[in-house]
C-alpha cells in the first residue's frame, strides 16, 4: 500500500510540474530597430508563462523607448505562441508567422499590435531566453524588430541564491520558492534544497 501511495504521489508531482509553469522573469540585453534606427537597452526584462498542457505561452515584452523621436512603444503580451520541445529534452522553441495584441497608452488610446514574426527558445538547463520578433505598432510607417538575449532572474521572482539558503538555513519554501513559516498537512515543500510532504 505504501508503495503505490509512493508511486501515485510522483505521478502527481510530475503531471503537476509538466502542466504549467508561472511566470519566469529574464533579464538581459535588448535592442529594438524601426525606421532605420536602432536602440540598445543594456538590461530589460522579459516575462515567459508557459502552459505545457496546451503547449502554448504568453511572452510579454517591456516598453520600447526611442530616444532620439522621444517616442514610448508601450510593453504588451504575446498571448497563446505555440511551442514545440520538451523538459526532458532541455527546452522548447516558440514560432509564430502572426500574432495580434492591443494595449491603452499613456492617452487612453487602444493601440494594436499587427505581429509579422516571432522565434524564440527557453532552454532550462542553461536557464536562457531569446527571442527575435518583427510586428507594426498602430499607424507607425514601418515594422519594429525587438530582439532579445537574456537569463533566468531569481531577484524577480522572490527566489533568493538557493546557495546560501542550504548553507545555513532550515527554512521552508513552497513550490513557487515563497518562505513558508507553517506549513500545511498533506502539501509539497523544499527544505534545504529537496522536496519532501509534509504528513
Amino acid at each position: 500500500m505504501k508503495k503505490i501511495f509512493t508511486l501515485l504521489l510522483l505521478a502527481f508531482i510530475t503531471v503537476s510540474s509538466y502542466a504549467q509553469h508561472g511566470a519566469l522573469y529574464f533579464t538581459g540585453p535588448s535592442s529594438f530597430s524601426a525606421m532605420g534606427a536602432t536602440e540598445e537597452v543594456a538590461t530589460d526584462t522579459v516575462i515567459l508563462k508557459l502552459d505545457i498542457s496546451n503547449m502554448t505561452a504568453d511572452i510579454t515584452l517591456p516598453k520600447m523607448y526611442y530616444t532620439g523621436m522621444g517616442l514610448t512603444v508601450p510593453g504588451f503580451t504575446i498571448s497563446g505562441v505555440p511551442f514545440e520541445g520538451s523538459y526532458a529534452s532541455g527546452g522548447y522553441t516558440f514560432n509564430t508567422d502572426s500574432y495580434t495584441a492591443e494595449v491603452v497608452d499613456a492617452l487612453g488610446d487602444t493601440k494594436k499590435y499587427t505581429g509579422k514574426a516571432l522565434t524564440a527558445t527557453y532552454n532550462h538547463q542553461t536557464q536562457a531566453f531569446n527571442i527575435e520578433t518583427t510586428f507594426q505598432y498602430g499607424r507607425m510607417p514601418g515594422d519594429i524588430t525587438y530582439k532579445f538575449d537574456g537569463a533566468y532572474d531569481r531577484a524577480a521572482t522572490g527566489i533568493t541564491n538557493v546557495e546560501a539558503d542550504k548553507a545555513g538555513s532550515d527554512a521552508i519554501y513552497d513550490l513557487q520558492g515563497r518562505r513558508v513559516s507553517q506549513p500545511q498537512r498533506g502539501q509539497l515543500y523544499i527544505k534545504n534544497g529537496k522536496k519532501y510532504l509534509v504528513k
